[in-house]
């Protein structure tokens, strides 16, 4: 509750310990992806119009290109932002706005028609963004990850990317023949292949952008 803006409708990661940006590069934004989890915290135990509200100021800072930066100030304006080129975008974030997007239409029931109304085209335009980095080897193309200090491809963002997928089709209605459950086992196959190895019992972090192993 504390960390919740009530004019905006976000939420900030932290409060912000070290305003100087002497240890670190600041905490008191607003990070998408962490301040949907708090909105399905919220919605969780009852308050479905902050959830709500979040999602609204996510459709207003959504890009053109249906990311978002990685990071905001509370009233919706950029704070400095690295990961937004073509090959660096922190994709696992667009695939949580979707995923929570959906699941928080599942919690409202009967009353998430309204809001499945209105994100739909948000939910769209990041769709369209998200299934523009699907290969045709059903893995995700060379993005950031998600502390944001490598490129590659990621069995984190890869479990991302389908849960998304799932959100956009069985919620959104979004593009079933691009969305649906075909092409999602193809990309879950697809990541246990990739990333799983039976042997150490543990999965590969990441493909570089060589599309070498990284065993870190």
């Amino acid at each position: 509750h504390d960390l919740y803006d009530e004019r905006e409708g976000a939420f900030l990661a932290a409060p912000e310990f070290d305003p100087g940006y002497e240890l670190s590069g600041g905490y008191g934004y607003c990070w998408p992806r962490d301040a949907a989890v708090c909105a399905l915290a919220m919605a969780r135990i009852g308050s479905t119009e902050v959830a709500r509200r979040f999602f609204e100021w996510a459709a207003r800072t959504q890009l053109p290109s249906g990311h978002w930066y990685q990071r905001y100030w509370v009233d919706g304006t950029p704070a400095a932002s690295w990961c937004v080129l073509k090959q660096e975008i922190q994709l696992d974030q667009t695939c949580a706005m979707v995923h929570s997007a959906g699941r928080l239409a599942r919690l409202l029931r009967k009353q998430g028609q309204s809001f499945v109304d209105f994100f739909r085209p948000t939910a769209a335009k990041a769709t369209q963004a998200l299934l523009e980095y699907v290969d045709a080897n059903y893995l995700h193309r060379s993005a950031t990850d998600l502390w944001e200090n490598c490129q590659g491809t990621f069995a984190y963002t890869q479990a991302g990317l389908i849960a998304a997928l799932k959100e956009a089709h069985e919620v959104f209605g979004l593009e079933p023949e691009r969305t649906g459950k075909q092409l999602r086992e193809a990309m879950r196959d697809q990541l246990i292949r990739t990333f799983w190895n039976p042997d150490r019992k543990r999965w590969l972090r990441r493909l570089t952008p060589e599309g070498q192993p990284d065993t870190t």
